[in-house]
Order: C-alpha cells, then structure tokens, then sequence
C-alpha cells in the first residue's frame, strides 16, 4: 500500500514539474499576455476546487408549513365505516413537531393518529373518521445545506 502511494505520488511531482516550471518562463506566453500565461500555466487542471462548509451550527427557526385536508367523512362505497384515514407527509418533516388538528380539537400522537415509518400518518380515532371536519397539520422540516 505505501508502495502505490509513493508511486502514485512520485508520478504526480513529474506530471507537475512539466506543467509548473519553477524559473522558468513558459514558451507559449508573450512577455506581455497575463491571460496566455495562466492558460498555460493551468492546462492541465481539469477543475477548480471548492471549498465546503461543513457547519453543524444549530439551526435556531426551522420552516414550518400547515397543510389543510377536506376529505367526506363517509366510506365512498356507503357500505362500511371508513377504519383509518392515511395522509402523506412530504420529506424531511421531523416527527416530534407534528400537531394533527380536526375542527377546534388537537389529536393526541399515539391514541388519534400516529405516524408511519412510511413516511405518512393514520388517523385512527373514530370520531374524527366520522366528522366532517377538515384536518389541519402543522409540522417543521429539516433545512437541507446547499452546497455551493
């Protein structure tokens, strides 16, 4: 291993000692063109690094979104009482910060509703399930970082 290292690094000094000649003037540049000289001096770099940040400060506010659901409160067929109602969450919401509204009343997390692993939550309780009641869902996001 430490042998294709030091050879890996014994080609790379060659390569640049023919691309950055210490001394040297370059024959492809005019005494007078800046721009001839640092296409020349940078052929054979294929791109630019970047830095990234890489900060795992807290996040003091995170955004956070209502979504207001108006669904009929009876089984389409008419034949059976509709068991459990699913909604679908979009990605990164963070579980602990879900309030699940219908009408005036908060639902409980456990009892009324619960969360998936699917990324969705199942509203159980009939009484909601029977109500014509919209459904309001309050919940915050994680921030995702853009790398620049």
């Amino acid at each position: 291993m430490k042998i294709v290292f030091a050879l890996i690094l014994l080609v790379g000094v060659i390569g640049s000692a023919s691309a950055f000649p210490f001394g040297v003037s370059a024959p492809v540049s005019a005494s007078d063109s800046l721009s001839a000289q640092r296409v020349a001096r940078f052929s054979r770099q294929k791109f630019q690094p970047q830095l990234v940040s890489v900060s795992y400060e807290p996040i003091l506010q995170l955004p956070r979104f209502s979504t207001l659901i108006r669904r009929h409160a009876i089984n389409p067929s008419g034949k059976a009482p509709v068991k459990s109602y699913e909604i679908s969450l979009p990605v990164g919401v963070i579980e602990k910060s879900i309030v699940v509204k219908a009408g005036n009343t908060t639902l409980e997390a456990g009892k009324a509703y619960h969360y998936l692993a699917s990324n969705r939550i199942q509203i159980t309780d009939p009484r909601v399930l029977q109500s014509a009641d919209p459904i309001e869902m309050t919940y915050e996001t994680m921030r995702f970082r853009q790398q620049r």
